[in-house]
């Protein structure tokens, strides 16, 4: 099994890890009264899964030469990864914009 899950099961799983952490947070954030800074890093870490989302996209297009040592990544992996980081962005953009309305 891959670190994110099954491809059928991961989005269902981690919508529920996400979803109670993030209702964890808002529980924390409220108690403390800093709910500017927290919508600020809910954005910021959209930005940083969408350009690791980009970073991945251009790495997936570099030709191999043979010559790259250390690169121990299978192509099942190198989709799970992508799997997952895109699952993730997706979630917290309409978290988002439930938040937002």
């Amino acid at each position: 099994m891959s670190k994110c899950g099954y491809i059928f099961v991961a989005t269902h799983t981690q919508d529920l890890v996400w979803g109670n952490e993030l209702e964890n947070m808002k529980v924390y954030v409220a108690q403390r009264g800093v709910t500017s800074g927290f919508l600020s890093g809910f954005r910021d870490h959209i930005m940083e899964g969408k350009e690791l989302l980009k970073e991945l996209e251009q790495f997936s297009h570099t030709p191999f030469d043979g010559r790259v040592e250390g690169i121990g990544v299978s192509m099942g992996e190198f989709f799970d990864l992508v799997f997952c980081v895109a699952s993730e962005v997706k979630f917290f953009e309409v978290e988002q914009e439930y938040l937002d309305m």
